[in-house]
């Protein structure tokens, strides 16, 4: 019984790992943007597991030249070490990949790289003005709820954190909205 256990779990793993593998390797930009989607909202993976499968989805976006789709996978990248508190790493992705996201017009992709500059400058005791007021204007071109929530879900932890709980109330709040407006429960 108790290597049922223990064996019963590591076939599931390797049947789950060899799917998503599977998976991982689209066929079609279509395809590329729902594995993306797929392993944004996993959260059952860990960061480990997540780094390897968007760098996999990164080189396949390279090997087919799908430059925007290389772009999405690689902002993807930055917010993953960061969470994984890989500063240098995530910085040099960001200064790599925000003027791209501007000069193909990606407003969602640079809008989340500058929400992780953001972050860097706040653990950093660096200023946040300069990028505060960059992501302001650029809030009106996004229309869709789920990313609005995520961006202002980021912005409440940010105003948390800095003990302007006002703002962070007003964003978390603006947050909330967007993800009822959607029925979103994993941002509620």
């Amino acid at each position: 019984m108790r290597i049922i256990k223990i064996i019963l779990p590591l076939v599931l793993f390797t049947v789950l790992l060899s799917s998503f593998a599977e998976a991982a390797t689209p066929s079609t930009q279509l395809e590329f943007q729902e594995q993306l989607e797929i392993l944004e909202e996993d959260l059952t993976a860990t960061p480990q597991e997540s780094l390897q499968a968007i760098n996999e989805l990164i080189a396949t976006a390279k090997e087919n030249e799908w430059t925007n789709s290389h772009i999405k996978a690689n902002v993807v990248k930055a917010e993953i070490l960061l969470g994984l508190e890989q500063l240098q790493s995530t910085q040099q992705l960001i200064m790599q990949f925000l003027p791209l996201t501007e000069t193909e017009e990606l407003v969602e992709s640079n809008v989340r790289l500058l929400l992780a500059q953001l972050q860097i400058n706040h653990i950093q005791n660096r200023s946040t003005t300069d990028i505060l007021e960059n992501i302001y204007s650029k809030l009106i071109q996004i229309t869709d709820p789920k990313i609005l929530g995520g961006i202002y879900s980021v912005l409440a932890n940010q105003f948390y954190e800095k003990g302007q709980i006002e703002q962070a109330i007003t964003y978390h709040n603006l947050a909330r909205k967007q993800f009822e407006q959607i029925d979103y429960k994993v941002g509620l």
